[in-house]
């Protein structure tokens, strides 16, 4: 019975988000877990540990109000709808922590582009005690432009610490296609009985080809690959490299392409996510 309130909660949600309400900051209500409890990442975490000066990336390239080599491109075609602030019902949830955000880290206008046909996103989640003490999940689900026809929704653990997080799409993206992902997290505890609260997150994406990159490579990462993706406006892409080859360096050393892009005029991410810890998924 609870699987299916929630399942009409967010299918509500979806719904009514189609219609292009307000963004509104994403807040899960009430309940104070322990601090002491850390994270179960699911994978090695990593942190800033020196702040670097604003904008620079490794290669001495800067972004902002100098040069940088984020690109957002220009797609008039882009559906309205994408957005950055996580929505949803803000009472009582009784396994999260009040004032808990959740934040996809896309540009601010909520869209970018990606060339693989099954992209990564990243994540933000922010317990203001640091931690959680009980497992926290979410669904993700898929929704076709202008079809609207929706995926199904597959479910994702999140991390009990306050972090970065990747969540690769397990959909295979068709060229040249605009979709809108989703994050519904369930903040209900196992015996609620008092209702359904969904907090949702969202943005838009476009597989778009680009043959002169060739395949995805499997030589790890470099700053190169960061900046070729980048200037060619594939954020997820271009991001999602820039964690790899943080989550390379114990040292941190190479964070600088991953705060640069979150720093960059299009982006503007506040510097609590930017100088975020970062979970990097398993190496397989």
């Amino acid at each position: 019975m609870k699987k299916t309130r929630f399942a009409c909660a967010v299918a509500f949600f979806l719904a009514s988000s189609l219609n292009g309400p307000e963004p509104v900051q994403a807040e899960l209500a009430d309940a104070r877990p322990p601090v002491e409890e850390l994270a179960n990442s699911g994978g090695k975490s990593l942190q800033s540990q020196k702040q670097p000066e604003a904008g620079s990336a490794p290669d001495g390239r800067t972004v902002g109000t100098a040069s940088r080599y984020y690109q957002h491109p220009n797609a008039p075609d882009a559906p309205k709808g994408g957005r950055r602030k996580g929505a949803g019902d803000r009472g009582e949830c009784p396994i999260v922590t009040a004032g808990t955000e959740v934040t996809p880290l896309i540009p601010e206008n909520g869209w970018g582009w990606t060339a693989r046909d099954s992209p990564t996103i990243w994540v933000h989640i922010a317990y203001p005690t640091g931690s959680l003490q009980n497992s926290l999940s979410g669904e993700v689900s898929l929704e076709e432009y202008p079809s609207r026809e929706r995926s199904e929704q597959i479910s994702v653990d999140l991390p009990k610490r306050s972090g970065a997080f990747s969540m690769q799409l397990p959909y295979r993206l068709e060229a040249n296609q605009w979709y809108q992902w989703y994050l519904s997290i369930d903040c209900n505890s196992p015996d609620s009985a008092n209702g359904d609260t969904v907090v949702t997150i969202e943005g838009l994406l476009k597989r778009v080809e680009r043959p002169e990159l060739g395949s995805q490579p499997d030589k790890p990462s470099t700053g190169e690959v960061i900046v070729r993706y980048a200037e060619r406006g594939l954020w997820y892409d271009a991001l999602d490299e820039a964690a790899k080859l943080a989550c390379s360096d114990p040292q941190a050393v190479q964070r600088g392409y991953w705060e640069a892009l979150l720093r960059d005029d299009e982006v503007k991410l506040p510097e609590e996510i930017v100088s975020t810890q970062v979970f990097c998924p398993e190496q397989s």
